[in-house]
């Protein structure tokens, strides 16, 4: 185990079992490193100068046992053993996947984190939101993210940190995908559609795809679409349509939502 904090360079000796050394002279670092003494020279680099700080196009066949490294880590708590919070372990994570092209590690971070225990998945959303500050990070974020929401099997994963990231931005570069799956999906991912939607304040047609809602079969995505209605720019046609969905409601929890939610003038 490591006896230094990050801070610098780590030149502390480690016990190494035998049976975990893989052959690692080549990415420059002592015969003796093991993969998790790779995975922590990289965080550490990343911490102080904000690159890999070894030839990480070598560390490629390892990048998602990187993933494992970091998800143990985060659910059993020993970041902070090694002086690094949860937050950071993911940040420069993903800045090493993105920094070498390496989108399809970067899915897997967010597809693992997000089903992980102790609610990883808040680490993954906090370190998006700094990196896609940055024009550098942006465009590669928002592309993984549009590539996920459109493969048919790993989609979820895209709604879900598009409503938890609440960036406008990425909501709108997905509209066309989240009103499809507002309309019909799981409970699940159709609320995470319908609140990235609601991102969506000024867009008169975000706010009609919300309306439309109000005559879903589901009592509960009508309740989340009152909802998410209460914080969307209306006009009086926009007001003059939620009137009629409110005296066409049956549900009396629903009317009370949208009745408490959307203030209108009479």
């Amino acid at each position: 185990m490591p006896k230094q904090a990050f801070g610098g360079d780590d030149d502390t000796e480690y016990e190494i079992e035998e049976e975990k050394k893989p052959k690692l002279s080549k990415f420059g670092l002592r015969p003796d490193a093991n993969i998790r003494d790779v995975f922590w020279k990289i965080m550490a680099s990343y911490a102080t100068t904000k690159t890999a700080g070894v030839n990480a196009k070598r560390t490629y066949e390892h990048r998602f046992t990187f993933i494992k490294i970091a998800r143990s880590l985060l659910e059993r708590k020993q970041s902070h053993y090694y002086g690094m919070s949860p937050q950071f372990v993911v940040r420069y994570l993903m800045m090493l996947f993105l920094d070498n092209g390496w989108a399809d590690a970067a899915a897997q971070l967010l597809a693992e984190l997000r089903e992980g225990k102790e609610k990883s998945w808040k680490h993954v959303v906090h370190a998006l939101r700094h990196l896609i500050k940055t024009e550098k990070y942006k465009e590669k974020i928002f592309a993984i993210i549009k590539a996920i929401i459109r493969d048919t099997e790993a989609y979820p994963i895209a709604l879900f940190y598009i409503a938890n990231l609440k960036n406008k931005e990425i909501a709108e570069e997905s509209k066309k995908e989240l009103y499809i799956f507002a309309r019909g999906d799981t409970e699940e991912n159709q609320r995470n559609a319908i609140d990235s939607i609601a991102m969506l304040k000024d867009d008169e047609e975000a706010t009609k795809m919300m309306i439309t809602l109000l005559g879903h079969w589901d009592a509960e995505i009508r309740k989340t679409a009152a909802r998410c209605l209460k914080s969307m720019k209306m006009n009086k046609e926009i007001k003059d349509m939620i009137k009629k969905k409110f005296e066409s409601e049956t549900d009396d929890e629903v009317k009370k939502t949208i009745k408490r939610m959307i203030k209108w003038k009479k």
